[in-house]
């Protein structure tokens, strides 16, 4: 299920900026270090000492030449199947085997220049994947100039949102949504629930509420159960 307000905003909101999710779950993994194959790389595996390879998740190939076979861009090769030649996707996902074990000292190592090599490419990345700021060679920047927007956005979208809900909760109206909304507590808590679940956003539900206690149409203590 997918609520009608990101079916309405998605494809606008990917037209403006589109975040590579991918780029994230690399930062969260980590930079290419020692410390990474001491603490997830480099692990016995049936009585031995294994060391494998950091594999980003980001779908890029490496630029350098030095990365696990078949990740490399340009890399080719025979495929088994069709005896035809194969080259390595632009979206193959790179991978780089700097890590090293010295079984008689019992030391984890790494070597140097693919080490490097995985850490310009790490370094590399481009977290904006997509949109008009990505057209225009915009990253970093991006992504200030869009929370600024987001802003202004949300403070208009706000203010707009109380001067209608004024309006419109006048006379007569006011009355019945002071009866509806004032209900019994746990029957609120399964409205509430509703609501959230078929706009899938909490953040509006509680935004909705907020101007209607201040305008004394609903009381803070029926604004209580709804938010939970």
């Amino acid at each position: 299920w997918e609520g009608p307000l990101k079916v309405i905003t998605a494809e606008i909101s990917k037209r403006i900026i589109s975040v590579d999710k991918d780029v994230i779950k690399d930062f969260a993994y980590g930079r290419p270090s020692l410390e990474l194959c001491q603490d997830f790389l480099c692990y016995e595996d049936e009585g031995a000492m294994e060391c494998h390879a950091h594999k980003f998740s980001q779908k890029r190939c490496a630029k350098s030449g030095l990365a696990v076979f078949k990740t490399n861009c340009g890399d080719t090769w025979i495929d088994d199947e069709t005896n035809e030649t194969v080259t390595a996707s632009k979206k193959a996902k790179a991978k780089f085997e700097y890590c090293t074990y010295d079984i008689g000292t019992d030391v984890i190592g790494v070597n140097s220049t693919i080490l490097t090599a995985a850490q310009e490419h790490f370094d590399s990345y481009k977290l904006n994947k997509a949109g008009v700021f990505y057209d225009a060679g915009m990253q970093t920047s991006a992504g200030w100039v869009t929370l600024l927007l987001s802003l202004v956005m949300l403070i208009v979208s706000l203010l707009a949102m109380v001067k209608l809900l004024g309006i419109a909760v006048r006379g007569a109206a006011e009355e019945v949504l002071q009866k509806a909304l004032n209900m019994n507590g746990y029957l609120a808590i399964l409205v509430g629930c509703g609501i959230t679940v078929f706009v899938q956003s909490s953040s509006i539900t509680t935004s909705t509420l907020t101007p209607l206690v201040a305008m004394g149409t609903l009381t803070l203590e029926g604004m209580l159960p709804l938010t939970l």
